[in-house]
C-alpha cells in the first residue's frame, strides 16, 4: 500500500510515476529480482508450467484466449 496514490505516468518506473510494467519492475528490483522493463518483455520472464502444477503465491501470465499453457 505505500504506492497508493502514485501518478500513472506512461513510461514511468519511479516513484515520480509509473505504468503498469514500470511499477511491477519496479517492486522486483527493490527484492533484488530483475525483470524485464516492459509488458512484452515481462512476459519472457520466467518459465511456463502446467496448470496444475500452479500455486496461488503471485501473479500467473496465462495464454491468449485465456487458455491455461501446457507443458
Amino acid at each position: 500500500m505505500q504506492f497508493l496514490g502514485y501518478p500513472y505516468v506512461y513510461g514511468g518506473s519511479s516513484p515520480r510515476g509509473f505504468d503498469c510494467s514500470g511499477f511491477t519492475s519496479y517492486i522486483y528490483k527493490q527484492f533484488g529480482v530483475s525483470i524485464h522493463r516492459t509488458a512484452s518483455g515481462q512476459l519472457n520472464n520466467g518459465y511456463a508450467v502446467s496448470f496444475a502444477k500452479l500455486k496461488h503465491t503471485g501473479p500467473a501470465y496465462l495464454a491468449a484466449e485465456g487458455r491455461h499453457p501446457e507443458t
